[in-house]
């Protein structure tokens, strides 16, 4: 299963590395990223292959658990 994985927040160090060390956690692989920062607000699409994930709602609930407020991160099922 794919899914996609949103970020926006404040810019700071680290916010992909974050991402994609928890992402890995999971064994998810990141298929592509796309990252744009406007006036100091970060924001992120990752589209992602979580076939290997056995739990997809532990694994969207840890996601958005991530980084100080007001990041905001959501992980959603993306078809094919």
């Amino acid at each position: 299963m794919k899914a996609v994985i949103t970020v926006v927040g404040s810019d700071r160090v680290g916010i992909l590395a974050m991402i994609a060390n928890a992402c890995a956690k999971y064994d998810v692989n990141v298929l592509d990223v796309s990252q744009t920062i406007v006036d100091g607000i970060f924001t992120m699409t990752m589209i992602t292959d979580c076939s290997k994930v056995k739990d997809f709602g532990s694994f969207a609930s840890f996601m958005e658990k991530l980084g100080p407020m007001p990041q905001r991160t959501r992980t959603t099922p993306a078809s094919s």
